[in-house]
C-alpha cells in the first residue's frame, strides 16, 4: 500500500526524474497555436514515441496520431500538483443489441467517483447509479495502477483502472492487455421512471472484452511548456465475445462494440466542453467535441471509426440545444448532421470552495448522418452519449 501511495503522490510518472517541490507548470493561453508548438503538434513525432513524456530531454512529445503505441506518462509531479491539478478519468460505452452500457471512473485525488448507466433502446428503460468519494487522497475510489514497467495507457499491457470505496456497492476494473481491454463492473442501480422518480434497486453485473482497433486517436495536447492533456479515443472496437449483462434476475448476452475516452493530465484550471460519442450496430462510430482541445477553432479530437480504421474529421462541430430543457440537441459540421434525443442523464453539480463543476452527461439516441471520404454513414436511433461540461477545478 505504501509503495502505491508513494507512486501516486509523485504523480505516477513512471520515470526517475527529480520532483521540483515548488514547480507550478502553469497553463499558457493559446499555447497550442504558437508557431513552434503547432509545428511540433502536427509533426509525426508522436507516431514514433515510446512515451508521451521524454524523460531524457524533460519534455512532452506533442502530437496527434491514429496509431498510438506510446505510454501515457506525466512528468514527475509534486504533492500539491497531484492533489490539485492532476485529473484522470475514463469512460467506456458498450453497445450490444438493444443495450447501451456506460461506465465512468474518475480520480481527482480530492474527489473520486464512479458512474454507471444501463439503457435499453427498444423499451426506452434506463437504470443508473453514482458513487462519490470526497477527499479520498490517491488511495481510495479510482485507482490508476501502472503495469510492471510503471506505464499507463490503453496500449500499456498490465495497466489497470479500478474503483472500490468503503460503503459503496460498486466495484469496477478495466484491464488493458496491450491490444485489448477487459471491462468488469458490479453494483446496484435504480430504474428511472418517466415521472422522474426512481424504482427499486437491482443488482447488475457487466463483463466485456474488446479488441482495440488497428487505428484510434491518441493526443498529447499542449496546455503549457510542462502541462499536457493525454487523451485516447476509441469507437467501434469489436467485442471478442458476447457482452454479458445481468440485471436483477435477468441475464442477457450478445455481440457488440466498445467505445472509450481515456484521459489523464494537468488539465486547464477552467474548462468547458461539449462531447458526443456513439457506435452503430453496423460497426461504425464517432467522437465529436468542441471547446476542450481546439486548434484553429476546431477540435483535434473529431474522429470517425469503421472497420478498424480511424479518420480525422477536420471540421468545427457545433452543439446546439433545440429545447431549453436540453432534451434535444443538434450537432452540425462539414458533412455532419446529427440530432440527439435525451433519454436519461447524470446531472451533477459540485460547488465547494474554489471548486465548481456542472456536468450534464446524457445518454439517448442519435439520428442523422456523417459523410466520410465520400461515403454517407446513417444513424437511426443509435444509442450514445452527449456531455455538456463546465469546471473550475
Amino acid at each position: 500500500m505504501f509503495s502505491r501511495l508513494f507512486d501516486a503522490l509523485q504523480g505516477g510518472s513512471g520515470v526517475g526524474a527529480a520532483v521540483r517541490r515548488r514547480q507550478v507548470d502553469a497553463e499558457v493561453p493559446n499555447f497550442a497555436e504558437a508557431d513552434d508548438v503547432r509545428a511540433a503538434f502536427f509533426s509525426s513525432a508522436l507516431q514514433h514515441a515510446k512515451s508521451s513524456y521524454d524523460a531524457e530531454r524533460d519534455g512532452y512529445v506533442w502530437g496527434r496520431t491514429l496509431r498510438p503505441s506510446y505510454a501515457l506518462q506525466l512528468h514527475p509531479l509534486n504533492t500539491v500538483q497531484t492533489y490539485t491539478q492532476k485529473k484522470e478519468f475514463v469512460w467506456v460505452g458498450l453497445t450490444a443489441g438493444p443495450w447501451f452500457v456506460g461506465v465512468v471512473v474518475l480520480q481527482f485525488n480530492y474527489f473520486a467517483a464512479f458512474s454507471v448507466s444501463l439503457y435499453n433502446v427498444e423499451s426506452e428503460e434506463s437504470w443508473r447509479a453514482t458513487s462519490r468519494v470526497p477527499l479520498p487522497g490517491p488511495w481510495l475510489g479510482g485507482q490508476w495502477v501502472p503495469n510492471e514497467k510503471g506505464e499507463f495507457g490503453p496500449t500499456s499491457a498490465g495497466h489497470r483502472v479500478e474503483f472500490s470505496a468503503p460503503l459503496s456497492t460498486h466495484r469496477a476494473r478495466l484491464c488493458f492487455a496491450g491490444r485489448s481491454v477487459q471491462v468488469d463492473a458490479t453494483g446496484v442501480v435504480a430504474q428511472q421512471l418517466p415521472n422522474g422518480k426512481s424504482a427499486g434497486a437491482q443488482r447488475y453485473e457487466v463483463h466485456a472484452v474488446a479488441t482495440l482497433p488497428e487505428e484510434f486517436l491518441g493526443v498529447v495536447f499542449p496546455l503549457g511548456p510542462r502541462r499536457a492533456a493525454l487523451v485516447s479515443k476509441v469507437a467501434a472496437a469489436p467485442l471478442q465475445s458476447p457482452l454479458k449483462l445481468r440485471l436483477g434476475g435477468t441475464e442477457w448476452s450478445g455481440d457488440g462494440y466498445l467505445s472509450m475516452d481515456y484521459t489523464r493530465g494537468l488539465l486547464r484550471r477552467e474548462t468547458r466542453w461539449h462531447w458526443a460519442s456513439a457506435t452503430a450496430p453496423a460497426g461504425y462510430g464517432f467522437h465529436l467535441s468542441e471547446g476542450a482541445y481546439d486548434v484553429d477553432n476546431k477540435s483535434v479530437e473529431n474522429t470517425f471509426y469503421a472497420g478498424g480504421r480511424a479518420v480525422l474529421l477536420e471540421t468545427r462541430v457545433e452543439f446546439h440545444k433545440v429545447t431549453a430543457a436540453a432534451k434535444v440537441w443538434t450537432l452540425t459540421g462539414d458533412g455532419i448532421q446529427l440530432r440527439f434525443r435525451h433519454a436519461d442523464a447524470h446531472d451533477a453539480a459540485l460547488h465547494v470552495g474554489v471548486v465548481k463543476t456542472d456536468l450534464y452527461h446524457a445518454w439517448g439516441t442519435f439520428d442523422g448522418s456523417i459523410r466520410v471520404e465520400g461515403a454517407m454513414y446513417k444513424f437511426d436511433r443509435v444509442a450514445g452519449v452527449l456531455e455538456d461540461h463546465y469546471a473550475l477545478w
